[in-house]
């Protein structure tokens, strides 16, 4: 149990990353069926909705990893402790490359060039957490 608690802010960013994809596919759906979702309104934007939930995505993305930065933090005491040292090693370089990546996307807002490389990492970081809490839980039994 004790194992499994360390991957409680991995498991908080893996939260935060199923919350932007629901704002991507709601912007998605803004942006390519946008009679599907009118109501009737005179007011009714799709392509002014598609775009804030699309920012409002990337605002969930980067503020996830902070949970992935303090995870990365613990992966490298335990790579001190020699528990899967490598693997925690690597874990905790992609994180904090990825948190590189994360401030350069939202200092560069929404410029494509950088948000669409952005997606691409951080939903690689969530399947290396996926894996990461796959092993934690298989060391333990």
């Amino acid at each position: 149990m004790k194992n499994a608690l360390t991957k409680i802010f991995a498991v908080l960013g893996m939260l935060c990353a199923l919350v932007c994809v629901f704002y991507l596919i709601r912007m998605a759906a803004y942006l390519y069926f946008p009679d599907l979702l009118d109501d009737g309104t005179p007011f009714y934007e799709p392509e002014n909705s598609g775009f804030h939930s699309g920012l409002f995505a990337l605002i969930v993305s980067v503020f996830s990893m902070v949970f992935y930065v303090v995870d990365a933090i613990i992966c490298v005491l335990k790579a001190i402790l020699k528990k899967d040292a490598k693997f925690n090693l690597v874990l905790a370089a992609v994180l904090l490359l990825s948190a590189a990546l994360g401030v350069v996307v939202i200092t560069n807002y929404l410029k494509p060039y950088t948000v669409i490389p952005w997606f691409i990492c951080y939903f690689a970081v969530f399947a290396l957490e996926v894996v990461s809490i796959v092993r934690c839980f298989k060391k333990k039994s």
